[in-house]
């Protein structure tokens, strides 16, 4: 019996350090809204690999994926960088999750669980990201993004 309080304790605590996050994270992204801040303020170099190889890195558009999810543009943010996207699903589901067993479930289970198939569809969307803008680029000279043509 006392494990089981002290796991739901462990998980209160995780549980309001998730809140303080989020609510960080919204807080955040409101600013970002209102003050309409520019990329240049936030990245001031350049990737060294589409100037070396001339060719797209795994985690290209990823910066522009982030500002268009935090403006709300979901479909923009898919298309400079899906992965982005994806790992904001993950850590939604997590946070509803964690509400739900909080709320709840008060029996201390945890009603989520970490899976390694969370990383490998995150190493396959980038991976497949990647290489599909790199075929564009090098076959068909597609420039995706608009960045190397």
């Amino acid at each position: 019996m006392k494990k089981k309080i002290k796991n739901y304790e462990k998980q209160k605590k995780i549980f309001y350090y998730i809140i303080v996050l989020v609510f960080l994270l919204l807080c955040f992204c409101f600013v970002y809204r209102t003050q309409k801040w520019q990329m240049t303020q936030w990245v001031s170099h350049k990737c060294l690999f589409p100037i070396l190889f001339e060719m797209y890195c795994p985690g290209c558009g990823g910066t522009r994926a982030l500002h268009a999810l935090m403006k709300g543009n979901i479909l923009e943010s898919l298309y400079y960088h899906p992965f982005v996207v994806y790992v904001a699903g993950i850590i939604f589901y997590y946070f509803f999750m964690g509400i739900y067993t909080f709320w709840w479930k008060r029996d201390g289970k945890i009603y989520y669980r970490y899976s390694n198939l969370i990383l490998y569809m995150a190493v396959v969307i980038i991976l497949v990201y990647a290489i599909v803008r790199n075929v564009l680029l090098i076959c068909c000279g597609v420039d995706w993004i608009g960045d190397i043509l």
